[in-house]
């Protein structure tokens, strides 16, 4: 069956009424207003490497360039420093964690909430809870981050 011959079948008053609920409980959404949850996403320990000669890292070759990698954002800082941080942010879960360059800092792109690179300590009032950070080792031109 459709989704046109099932909204025909049902009618439109009792597919608005069924499927409403659903939309608004499915939906990412938040106008930030409310308070926060209460609890820190983790995206879970991780432990895997990172090939700086293999061209889809070509990001990690500049200070400033970041990766995303298994829900981690890797990133090589302005002092050339290798960082990792949760893509998921501490703020409400969502997967929009990225590295400011121009900042130095860790960036969530929904409510831009701010964290220090270093230590993941929240830098501005979008959230206390601070972002989950992953140690980051070299070995020759390969990284290994563990969470």
């Amino acid at each position: 069956m459709t989704r046109k011959d099932f909204l025909k079948n049902i009618g439109v008053g009792a597919a608005f009424v069924l499927t409403v609920p659903c939309l608004h409980s499915c939906s990412g959404d938040d106008d930030g207003d409310g308070p926060d949850t209460g609890v820190t996403p983790s995206a879970g320990d991780q432990n895997f490497t990172v090939d700086l000669d293999d061209t889809a890292n070509a990001a990690l070759l500049a200070s400033g360039g970041f990766i995303i990698s298994n829900r981690v954002v890797v990133a090589r800082t302005v002092d050339d420093q290798f960082v990792a941080a949760s893509q998921i942010c501490s703020h409400e879960g969502t997967d929009q964690v990225v590295y400011d360059e121009l900042a130095d800092q860790w960036f969530c792109r929904t409510h831009a909430a701010r964290f220090a690179v270093t230590t993941g300590t929240p830098e501005n009032n979008v959230t206390d809870r601070p972002l989950r950070l992953y140690t980051v080792t070299q070995n020759g031109n390969t990284l290994i981050v563990n969470g």
